[in-house]
């Protein structure tokens, strides 16, 4: 089959691409492949149409699992992909430790409050209406340092402002609440209530990517 990359050497099973595949382009073979009822398996390789540069992928069921890049017949990059299915199970685990590591944080906060339930960590105003403002701050720096931490966190400039936005007028007001009417037991409280909401809004990214992937 003639085509504007090249002529094709391809086989149809059903109406679906089943078989090997060859892509030839001025007398050079330049992708080789196999097809399994229509989607790419086994191992692929594609060639530079000019210099001796080529990329052996190796797919499972459609999927890529192994990528490798050859200058000259010398190993130049290789990585190794996790399909679908390692994804997802990737995200539970994490998911578990969150969940875990957030329960274990509350634990600690609710034993502070029983020890000092007569007792509370005396703050001026100020400090208590700075610490209100402030927290939103570091709780967004430490989700990040989460999400980075578990996964490839890319967003561009407006995903991380609107993701800022939404942690500040989340916790702006949990903090008042906290710092007002709960009130905090001892110094460290801040920081642990600053990791359980870093680690809600992680939770909350995590099983939000999980349910993108199991649709």
């Amino acid at each position: 089959m003639h085509t504007n990359e090249g002529i094709d050497s391809l086989r149809f099973n059903g109406g679906r691409l089943d078989g090997r595949f060859i892509r030839t382009k001025g007398n050079k073979q330049i992708i080789e492949g196999f097809y399994k009822m229509g989607v790419e398996d086994s191992i692929w390789t594609l060639r530079d149409s000019i210099s001796n540069d080529k990329v052996v992928q190796t797919f499972v069921n459609g999927e890529t699992i192994d990528i490798k890049r050859y200058s000259d017949n010398k190993l130049t990059y290789s990585k190794t992909v996790n399909t679908r299915s390692d994804t997802i199970v990737n995200i539970y685990i994490q998911l578990s430790i969150l969940i875990l590591c957030l329960a274990s944080i509350c634990f600690i906060l609710y034993g502070n409050k029983r020890k000092n339930i007569s007792e509370h960590f005396k703050l001026k105003l100020f400090w208590k209406l700075l610490l209100c403002f402030v927290v939103p701050l570091i709780v967004w720096l430490f989700y990040t340092g989460i999400m980075l931490l578990l996964m490839n966190y890319s967003k561009d400039i407006f995903e991380t402002l609107a993701t800022g936005i939404f942690i500040f007028i989340t916790v702006f007001p949990l903090m008042f609440i906290i710092i007002f009417w709960i009130k905090l037991s001892k110094e460290i409280d801040i920081f642990l209530y600053v990791l359980v909401m870093a680690l809600a809004f992680s939770i909350y990214s995590t099983w939000t990517t999980l349910e993108a992937l199991l649709k």
